[in-house]
């Protein structure tokens, strides 16, 4: 234990580590963490009914978006830090847009729908081109970004600790349950009764057609 003390405290004090390590502080982590975790959630929160192969599309294309969106916007501000930032709002806005829209679909205004998607949209590109250029005149950019890698870092062990515990949880529940057995002859039943073939159809027919063909009212 305090031999491995000794070798982390050398390597910090290693020119290479004393340089890299405010290289990583500078990284806008944020920027990455964020548009993946509501990914990594949704999956999460379905993980008994769907594989982990399908994540990796999403996950790539959702990396792919930022970094692309980020170089086009480190063009316009001319800084990266300033980029970045404006990027993680971008890709908050984009993956919160369905929810808010399922939490205001609903409200009415003199029997009219207020928050439809043609209005609501308008609100969203509003508030990102607001985002915009309040990111382009405020001075705490820095601030700011650490702040952001503090918060997706805590999304971000959130969702291990959840994947973590529904693991343990699976483990726990394979070890708990006992094998069932099943027996091929009934007690007391004789060899000689037929067959019986239980069929379990994977469909309905329309109330029209039942009605028709088999003269039964649905």
């Amino acid at each position: 234990m305090v031999w491995g003390l000794i070798i982390v405290v050398r390597q910090i004090r290693n020119p290479f580590m004393r340089n890299i390590i405010p290289l990583l502080k500078r990284i806008p982590w944020h920027l990455f963490l964020f548009s993946i975790y509501p990914i990594l959630e949704l999956w999460l929160l379905n993980i008994e009914q769907v594989s982990s192969k399908v994540i990796f599309r999403p996950l790539f294309f959702a990396i792919l978006g930022v970094l692309l969106l980020w170089g086009l916007v480190t063009y316009l501000f001319k800084d990266s830090e300033r980029a970045a930032l404006f990027t993680t709002i971008f890709s908050f806005a984009f993956f919160t847009y369905g929810h808010i829209y399922i939490l205001l679909k609903g409200i009415q205004l003199y029997n009219t729908l207020v928050f439809r998607h043609r209005t609501l949209f308008i609100i969203w590109v509003i508030i990102v081109a607001l985002a915009f250029f309040i990111i382009k005149r405020t001075k705490k950019v820095k601030v700011i970004n650490r702040t952001l890698n503090w918060i997706s870092f805590a999304l971000m062990s959130i969702f291990i600790i959840e994947f973590v515990n529904f693991q343990i949880i699976q483990i726990q529940s394979t070890f708990q349950s006992e094998p069932l057995s099943y027996s091929s002859k009934i007690p007391g039943a004789s060899s000689s009764l037929p067959d019986v073939y239980y069929i379990v159809l994977d469909g309905y027919g329309r109330s029209d057609v039942l009605k028709q063909e088999m003269g039964y009212d649905n």
